[in-house]
């Protein structure tokens, strides 16, 4: 049995990684491509700085 400690652990590992690859998918799309989905997905507006934000932590974090 997984205590619980390690569960949260695990858990907010595979969070901030799925997450961590959007932005990344984010980052990579044509601006064209960027401003369509944010005109279809309005939502999108307040998320795309969280993303951009997330990216770059994880390219900071990441082993050079």
């Amino acid at each position: 049995m997984i205590p619980m400690s390690e569960l949260f652990t695990r858990y907010s590992t595979w969070v901030v990684t799925a997450l961590m690859g959007v932005a990344a998918y984010w980052l990579q799309l044509p601006i064209e491509e960027q401003q369509a989905l944010i005109a279809a997905y309005p939502w999108l507006k307040h998320a795309a700085p969280v993303l951009g934000l997330l990216a770059f932590l994880g390219a900071r974090g990441a082993k050079q």
